[in-house]
């Protein structure tokens, strides 16, 4: 069975507020975009009294995540929306059981297969050393030859920043990587690749866990048509981005 493309909630949902869209043409993922229960959630941007959130929402970021014109430099569509939030630890914490403890790690659920629903994932991801959330969609093509149908591509960008240095490797969502996906040889960081179910197609679609040493990097790929050289060209795009945020 395999795993829902980020049920929604941590990724396409967190763009609710912040999703900008500029295109040629009428395209549907502009006017339409997908979305579920807020990734805030109880844990989300308002406090509740004088309690201060687990998940605090931020403006757009500016740079650091994917772009349409780095994957797709000819494409005559661009798609892009953006967002960010910041984790308060003692907030998160504050929150308790069952919320911040992580559960048993199953691959059949969706990333990051220890958590059951959006605002458990906030609390686990605020009392395990992540600091923000940065999530982008990125949605162009190639340029055809006139008369050829165009076939946009999707890429849905998730990023974590860590407390500190070389505490990526030991976070909980990558210890379920390991049990969940298989390890990508010969890149010159540690990733995971998996398949998972596709927001549009009836066919699964690919995914990758990239880890560095304070950052962890969830790409999901969505449409057909992407090659084993376009995964590679822009999941070293997306690490080499996140150095900048």
């Amino acid at each position: 069975m395999l795993r829902h493309s980020l049920t929604r909630g941590l990724l396409l949902a967190a763009l609710l507020t912040g999703l900008t869209a500029c295109t040629g043409d009428s395209d549907p993922v502009a006017e339409k975009p997908t979305v579920g229960p807020s990734a805030g959630g109880a844990t989300g941007g308002g406090a509740v009294g004088s309690k201060a959130p687990c998940r605090t929402d931020l403006d757009e970021p500016k740079t650091g995540l994917l772009t349409v014109e780095q994957i797709w430099p000819t494409t005559t569509s661009i798609v892009n929306g953006y967002a960010a939030a910041s984790y308060d630890a003692a907030a998160c914490a504050a929150l308790g059981p069952p919320l911040t403890t992580p559960q048993p790690v199953d691959c059949t659920g969706s990333f990051p297969w220890i958590s059951a629903k959006p605002e458990q994932s906030d609390a686990i991801f605020g009392t395990t050393g992540i600091e923000r959330s940065y999530t982008a969609t990125v949605r162009g093509s190639d340029a055809k030859p006139a008369g050829q149908v165009v076939t946009p591509l999707e890429v849905r960008e998730l990023a974590l920043t860590l407390k500190g240095s070389d505490t990526a490797a030991k976070h909980p969502v990558v210890q379920a990587a390991v049990q969940c996906a298989k390890p990508v040889r010969d890149l010159p960081f540690t990733a995971y690749r998996t398949e998972i179910d596709s927001q549009d197609i009836d066919t699964p679609i690919t995914a990758f866990l990239a880890v560095t040493s304070d950052k962890l990097i969830w790409l999901e790929f969505d449409e057909q048509g992407w090659t084993e050289s376009a995964y590679t060209r822009v999941l070293k795009l997306a690490v080499t981005d996140a150095t900048k945020l």
